[in-house]
C-alpha cells in the first residue's frame, strides 16, 4: 500500500491522461492529483474508488499494483536461477584455470585440470549467453523471433554446438583415460580421413584459443528462437 501514488501514475499513464485531465474528470485541482501521486497525501476510500473507476481499474490495483501474470513470474525465476548458476561457474572456473595453468609447467595433472576447466567454459558460456537473452526478455521486454523457420535455427544452432564440442569432448575424453591409466585406450588419429584429423584440429584449437564468445552468442541465439 506504500506505492498507491505509484500505481494511481501508472494507471493514469497507461489511459493517456494528464495529471489535469484525471483532475477535470474527478472534480479536483492538478495539485490534489499531484499530492496523491507522488505521496504527499492519500486519498480517502471515496475517492479512492472514484479514482478507479474514472481510470478503469479495480481499487486493488491502486492499493498493491498489478499482479505479475504467473508466466512472467516462471519467466523471472527462469532467469535468477538460470543467471545465479551459470554466472557462478564462469566465475569459479575463470578463477581456477590460471592457479591450473601454473601447475601444468610442472605436472600433467596441471594441464589435464586447465583443458578440462576450458573445455567446460564453452557450454557455461552458451548458458550466460542463454540467461543474458533471459535477462532482456524479462526486464526489457525483449521478444524470441517468430516463424517457423525459427525450429530449424534453433537445431542449427544445436548443431553448431555440437560441431564446435564433439572434438574436444573426444579430445579430453582421451587425455582422461591416459591419466587413469587405460593406456590402451586410444584414438587411433592416422586412420582418420584427413577432414576428420582437421576438424579435430579446429576443435582442439577452439578451446585452446578460448573462443567462448562464440558459445555465448549461440546461446544467445538459442533463446532468440525459442518457441514464444
Amino acid at each position: 500500500m506504500r506505492d498507491i501514488g505509484k500505481n494511481i501514475r501508472a494507471a493514469r499513464v497507461a489511459q493517456n491522461l494528464t495529471q489535469d485531465d484525471l483532475a477535470e474528470k474527478l472534480h479536483t485541482t492538478r495539485q490534489t492529483v499531484s499530492n496523491y501521486e507522488t505521496g504527499r497525501s492519500r486519498p480517502d476510500v471515496e475517492m479512492l474508488m472514484q479514482i478507479a473507476e474514472t481510470l478503469g481499474v479495480e481499487v486493488t490495483t491502486l492499493l498493491y499494483g498489478v499482479e505479475q501474470p504467473p508466466e512472467q513470474k516462471r519467466e523471472r525465476r527462469k532467469f535468477w536461477i538460470a543467471a545465479g548458476v551459470f554466472i557462478l561457474l564462469a566465475v569459479t572456473f575463470s578463477a581456477l584455470i590460471p592457479v591450473f595453468r601454473e601447475k601444468s609447467r610442472h605436472t600433467y595433472d596441471g594441464l589435464l585440470w586447465v583443458f578440462t576447466l576450458a573445455y567446460l567454459m564453452h557450454p557455461i558460456m552458451f548458458g550466460v549467453g542463454w540467461s543474458a537473452m533471459q535477462g532482456a526478455g524479462v526486464f526489457l521486454g525483449a521478444k524470441p523471433c517468430k516463424g517457423d523457420w525459427t525450429r530449424w535455427a534453433r537445431v542449427g544452432i544445436l548443431a553448431a554446438v555440437v560441431i564446435f564440442i564433439l572434438p574436444m569432448t573426444l579430445i579430453w575424453l582421451q587425455a582422461v583415460m591416459a591419466e587413469l591409466g587405460f593406456e590402451g585406450w586410444s584414438i587411433r588419429w592416422s586412420s582418420w580421413p584427413q577432414w576428420a584429423k582437421t576438424w579435430m584440429l579446429l576443435g582442439y584449437s577452439f578451446v585452446d584459443a578460448e573462443y567462448r564468445f562464440v558459445m555465448f552468442f549461440l546461446g544467445a541465439g538459442f533463446w532468440m528462437m525459442k518457441r514464444s
